[in-house]
């Protein structure tokens, strides 16, 4: 949807119009339950900012009524002003993307595996990297240096590039892989 808005934009000479998403989010009490929710998150920032989005809305960021009277289960802020659900994966989300550039989708050798890079002005680099299917991948990376591999719940860990590639797990609930050039 968003390249047939771009596609509108360009075909009447719309170039200095921000485009933004005001209404996106996802029921944690779906068939995925939560952890479909906190994968949405991921998956549904990366692509839209990826594509050229501007600004994203969590629709339903603050829930409103008692969960067993609104039947979607979308809210990431209580009822009472806590972070809930999907929150902290939001947050670390944020964290990890402030300030970057998304340079576009990532062409990786390992099959169902959808990845992003990113980079900011001081040449950091971020990849964000999901398995699409329920299966862990190996994805390879160009790297000088020692990568971080986040996963998206937390817990980190170092990979060592070897002959400039690092090699990296890619799980379905999604990974960050940070490193500077």
């Amino acid at each position: 949807k968003l390249r047939e808005v771009q596609a509108t934009m360009r075909k009447h000479l719309v170039w200095n119009k921000a485009i933004w998403i005001t209404e996106t989010s996802m029921w944690s009490n779906g068939v995925d339950g939560l952890e479909g929710q906190r994968n949405y998150v991921i998956r549904d920032q990366t692509r839209a900012f990826c594509t050229g989005a501007d600004n994203l809305f969590w629709f339903g960021i603050r829930q409103e009524y008692p969960a067993d009277v609104l039947p979607l289960h979308r809210w990431l802020i209580s009822i009472d002003h806590r972070a809930d659900q999907a929150y902290d994966t939001y947050q670390r989300y944020a964290s990890f993307v402030s300030g970057m550039t998304c340079r576009g989708a990532y062409p990786t050798a390992a099959a169902n595996v959808e990845a992003y890079h990113f980079n900011n002005a001081a040449d950091a680099q971020l990849y964000v990297l999901w398995s699409t299917d329920s299966k862990d991948h190996e994805v390879q990376l160009p790297a000088a240096a020692p990568v971080t591999v986040t996963r998206r719940d937390g817990g980190a860990s170092q990979v060592t590039p070897q002959n400039g590639v690092a090699t990296v797990r890619v799980e379905r609930q999604g990974v960050y892989v940070t490193f500077n050039q």
